[in-house]
């Protein structure tokens, strides 16, 4: 490098024929399918009907309460695996579980 100025090939070690290849990729592709979890579903600026945005919520609240019926064994069991009697606790948790659960049965919803 004599005088100061130097090629861009000096400075950064590329020429042309070296530059990254990027004919593979389609132009605007990447931006037409949106990346998982980029935007709450329930957004307010989102520009879906409120039909939508009401079908959306229905569905979200049944995968909630199907993972939350799904939730495991019901608290005596650990107690009733070992041998043991369940504590008082876990026989109140039984019971209101069972209570909800029929609550659920009788309005329909589950």
């Amino acid at each position: 490098m004599t005088g100061g100025i130097s090629k861009v090939d000096q400075q950064w070690g590329k020429t042309d024929n070296q530059l990254p290849d990027h004919s593979h990729r389609q132009p605007g592709k990447e931006y037409e399918t949106g990346q998982v979890n980029s935007h709450s579903t329930l957004d307010s600026n989102d520009q879906r009907s409120l039909n939508e945005k009401l079908k959306a919520a229905s569905h979200l609240e049944k995968e909630e309460h199907k993972k939350e019926k799904e939730a495991g064994p019901p608290p005596t069991a650990p107690a009733v695996f070992h041998g043991n009697e369940p504590s008082r606790g876990a026989k109140v948790d039984e019971n209101l579980g069972k209570e909800d659960e029929a609550v659920l049965k009788k309005k329909g919803l589950a």
